[in-house]
């Protein structure tokens, strides 16, 4: 998967070379969750525990440059939060800011479907522990990068609202932190660019 999303980044570039259209700057808000796909592995001094992602929030704000109809460069800060689960003392906190592109897989339009991929720097925060256990935390920071796909929808020229779903993976955090975030997105369109409408 990791070589797979970092080669739609590549294909982003050579098919933004080629991308017609005027340019325009988009600003992105978006609240979703986060869900596991895998499990955290925490480890501090000689202890180390691990235990399934709890379903939890997740926000981004980002933003991006049209190079033409069908290319974007984009870039997100992001992050995420697990349910504490009070119990078990296990929670997760990951921050991310990336960049990279999207591709829309059709013209200009009120519906736009799209795929993207970003590479970039992730920081994971895990802690595990019990009612009689001892509390181990982790922190680190990793290269890492999301691949996913969504797509948006034209209210009018300067508003669009759309949903975004992504596989992500910090390489190194955590001892291979991998999670999926759902999203809904508001979009404020500035500048040139055929929307379609």
């Amino acid at each position: 998967m990791n070589k797979l999303a970092m080669l739609g980044v590549l294909l982003t570039a050579v098919v933004a070379s080629r991308a017609n259209g005027d340019p325009g700057w988009r600003i992105d808000a978006a609240g979703g969750a986060i869900v596991g796909a895998g499990k955290v592995k925490v480890s501090e001094g000689g202890d180390s525990g691990q235990f399934d992602i709890v379903p939890g929030g997740s926000f981004a704000v980002g933003g991006g440059y049209g190079l033409g109809n069908w290319v974007d460069l984009t870039t997100h800060f992001q992050s995420s939060f697990t349910g504490f689960d009070v119990i078990a003392s296990q929670s997760l906190d990951v921050y991310s800011l990336t960049a990279g592109g999207r591709v829309y897989l059709l013209p200009p339009g009120r519906v736009r479907p799209w795929l993207a991929s970003e590479l970039g720097w992730y920081r994971a925060d895990g802690e595990v522990g019990g009612l009689f256990l001892p509390t181990i935390h982790q922190s680190d920071d990793s290269f890492g990068l999301n691949a996913g796909g969504g797509v948006d929808v034209n209210v009018n020229r300067r508003v669009s609202l759309g949903v975004d779903v992504r596989y992500h993976d910090a390489f190194d955090a955590l001892n291979g932190l991998q999670f999926v975030t759902t999203m809904f997105n508001v979009g404020i369109h500035l500048g040139g660019g055929d929307r379609g409408l």
